[in-house]
C-alpha cells in the first residue's frame, strides 16, 4: 500500500472482479475521505474498488440504496438491501475514468466520487448532498 492507502501500483489492465474470499483477505482499508463517519468499509483488490456501507452512520441513519451517477460504466456493480442495512458498490479504478455513486441512508445522501483524469493517483472521496 502507498501512503494514500491505495495499492502502490494500480494495474492498467482489467482483471476479473475479485471474489468474496479475495475481498475478505484484504488486510486493511484504503483512505476515502468521509467514509468513517458514514460507517463505510473501503477496500481495493488490484484495480477494483469496493465501498460497502453497513448499519448506522454517525447520525443514526441506515443504508437504503446505491445508485449510479455521472460517468459510471456497465462495470460499476451495485448492491443494496435496506432490510440488511447494506449498500455497496464495486467498480474498476482506471486512469481517465470518473464515476459518481449516490449512497442514500434513511437520514441523508452522500456521493462517492472516483476521479482519475490523469496523473499518478486517483482521488476517491465522499462529497456533500446529492442534488
Amino acid at each position: 500500500m502507498a501512503n494514500d492507502g491505495l495499492p502502490v501500483e494500480i494495474p492498467e489492465s482489467r482483471s476479473a472482479v475479485p471474489t468474496i474470499a479475495e475481498w475478505n483477505a484484504v488486510p486493511r482499508e484504503i483512505t476515502v475521505n468521509r467514509s468513517t463517519p458514514l460507517n463505510c468499509e473501503t477496500k481495493m483488490v488490484r484495480e477494483w474498488l469496493r465501498v460497502s456501507c453497513r448499519e448506522k452512520n454517525n447520525t443514526g441513519g441506515t443504508p437504503r440504496s446505491a445508485e449510479k451517477g455521472r460517468g459510471c460504466t456497465a462495470e460499476t456493480y451495485l448492491f443494496s438491501k435496506s432490510e440488511q442495512k447494506l449498500a455497496s458498490v464495486v467498480m474498476p479504478v482506471k486512469r481517465g475514468n470518473h464515476c459518481e455513486v449516490r449512497f442514500s441512508w434513511t437520514d441523508k445522501s452522500q456521493t462517492l466520487v472516483m476521479d482519475w483524469p490523469s496523473g499518478p493517483r486517483p482521488t476517491i472521496k465522499f462529497e456533500g448532498q446529492w442534488p
